[in-house]
């Protein structure tokens, strides 16, 4: 171990520094073994490794590929956010890497939950400005992304992180990759719900047409064979959706608002309302005690002679 402590930032000055691709490309080989060998030792130069994906000889770029393969899918590595370069290798112009990239998902995402986990900071780094992704490459590489994700819950999840990452997002471009994402999950009546409870996420963004096109692109998805009662809900999202979009949000209320006011209506209406008379007079407790007139008096018995007394008189 003290060797290779003492001479791995050496491996790596020669990796990035070496001006030979096959140096660099054997360079990546060593320090594959050198991973599995003493994982805690390389584990901070992990960095370093995935940079060797976006190098500039396609011959590396593959060697890079292969080698962090192998350590991701033997859990060498911890997966983490610096898989997002080997999504951009999914539209590398050499097909031979492009295959090894979508192998590496392929593999990946046999693991239980690895791609969900991932996922938002796979879009979070490729939609930074800062890296100048054209859309047309990004909305490439989610689409084989999000068709990983298959499961209703991990849907309902990653509906209410993306929405939240609409907060900390700065450009409108960013908003449009989160409107995009958001557009590409196979969307369920729980991940529309929650779609709904995230209004206050994105609700000020849906003038920009690159937040609103996409998220009016999942009302039609959803409306396709839904029940009647949910294609009404619908229907009224969408309506909210257009309204914002075409006169902004602060000369729309909030769905809040308009429930809170349909429930204060409702709650006037039911106070003031006059209760009906009830049917027919209902007698007091007065009106049911007999007055002396109506009580019946005690009469004198009318006597009466028996038949045996009759017969003898």
């Amino acid at each position: 171990p003290s060797v290779c402590e003492d001479n791995i930032r050496l491996l790596f000055t020669v990796l990035e520094r070496s001006t030979l691709p096959v140096v660099r490309a054997n360079t990546i080989i060593a320090l594959g073994d050198l991973t599995v060998r003493f994982p805690n030792i390389l584990e901070p130069w992990t960095q370093n490794l995935y940079a060797r994906l976006s190098d500039e000889v396609p011959s590396v770029r593959q060697t890079a590929v292969t080698v962090l393969t192998q350590l991701v899918l033997k859990d060498v590595l911890k997966v983490k956010g610096q898989v997002s370069e080997v999504a951009v290798l999914l539209i590398d112009p050499e097909p031979h890497i492009s295959s090894l990239a979508l192998n590496f998902f392929n593999e990946l995402a046999t693991k239980d939950n690895a791609i969900y986990n991932l996922l938002p900071d796979i879009i979070s780094r490729l939609s930074d400005p800062e890296r100048g992704m054209s859309s047309e490459d990004f909305n490439t590489i989610m689409k084989q992304l999000f068709s990983y994700i298959t499961k209703e819950r991990q849907t309902e999840s990653l509906v209410e992180k993306l929405c939240q990452r609409f907060r900390t997002a700065k450009t409108e471009r960013q908003w449009c990759d989160l409107a995009m994402s958001l557009s590409l999950l196979s969307m369920c009546e729980r991940g529309f719900k929650r779609l709904q409870e995230c209004w206050e996420c994105y609700s000020d963004k849906l003038t920009e047409p690159g937040v609103y096109q996409p998220l009016l692109s999942i009302t039609a998805k959803l409306r396709r064979g839904a029940k009647p009662q949910f294609k009404a809900q619908v229907d009224d999202f969408e309506k909210r959706l257009t309204a914002v979009h075409t006169r902004g949000l602060e000369n729309v209320e909030s769905p809040e608002m308009d429930e809170n006011q349909r429930n204060e209506g409702s709650t006037e209406k039911t106070s003031t309302c006059t209760p009906l008379p009830t049917r027919g007079r209902q007698k007091s407790r007065r009106d049911a005690v007999m007055t002396e007139s109506e009580t019946p008096k005690v009469t004198t018995p009318i006597s009466r002679m028996s038949r045996r007394a009759r017969l003898r008189n």
